[in-house]
């Protein structure tokens, strides 16, 4: 089974990351462990740079689209993107945005699976 990943374990996975890398301020700066300030998104796993405890991109390079909804027409975007810096946008952002269904190009997501 899988699905979007939702807030909380967005929310879980960067505690885990902070106490893994013993670096609590990884969640509001994270621009050593990501895409930023390049301009352009690169291909997922590219860099071992972004790398953490095996979870590629999960700061910078793209946004995500989480489960997460403000309202009907409001969703939630995780993580930053390839176009704002590691501190305006870190890892634990959390952003509003429209529909899924308009795209911008900074935008993609991540699934969760569910291994039983």
């Amino acid at each position: 089974v899988s699905t979007l990943i939702y807030g909380v374990q967005w929310d879980a996975t960067v505690r885990w990351l902070r106490e893994t890398y013993n670096n609590p301020d990884v969640a509001i700066y994270s621009g050593e462990y990501g895409n930023y300030d390049t301009g352009s998104a690169i291909n997922t796993g590219s860099n071992n740079a972004y790398k953490l405890n095996n979870i590629y991109d999960l700061a910078g390079n793209v946004n995500e689209w989480t489960m997460e909804a403000v309202s009907s027409d409001l969703r939630i975007i995780r993580g930053g993107h390839c176009q704002s810096d590691g501190s305006s946008n870190p890892v634990s952002v959390r952003n509003f945005y429209s529909l899924p269904s308009v795209g911008d190009g900074l935008t993609g997501f991540r699934f969760v699976l569910y291994i039983k």
